[in-house]
């Protein structure tokens, strides 16, 4: 894990998930660097030639969908961590996203998803390793 993105239209929100991120992610043992754009489709562009190891999007609406669809697209093999304000953890399953919020994030919220990607991380490496 060594690029991790915080995609998010709130700043405040966006400052929040990265000190959470950064602080628990610290703790694990993990220091990757954490970015937060603010211009995404500039983000989107650089993506393909660099992509992150993982994305946490925060964004409600369609706007939110749209966005993971489009990361999916971009890179489909990076790690995905997705909230909204309306449910689309359907939509979420069928874009293989590690974990899905629905509603506001918490501390226990992001470190559950965070808990289930560096999980599936170490057992895709497991994987390589045996093959």
């Amino acid at each position: 894990m060594h690029r991790v993105a915080v995609l998010c239209r709130s700043p405040d929100t966006r400052i929040w998930l990265c000190r959470q991120l950064g602080a628990y992610l610290a703790r694990m043992g993990y220091f990757p660097c954490l970015e937060a754009p603010e211009d995404l489709e500039g983000f989107y562009y650089t993506m393909r030639a660099s992509p992150p190891d993982g994305v946490v999007l925060s964004m409600d609406g369609v706007a939110g969908l749209n966005a993971a669809e489009h990361l999916r697209r971009l890179c489909p093999n990076c790690a995905l961590i997705w909230g909204s304000d309306l449910d689309f953890s359907l939509q979420a399953y069928r874009l293989r996203a590690d974990y899905f919020v629905q509603g506001e994030w918490t501390e226990e919220t992001l470190s559950e998803g965070l808990c289930r990607w560096i999980e599936r991380s170490k057992q895709q490496e497991k994987g390589r390793f045996e093959e």
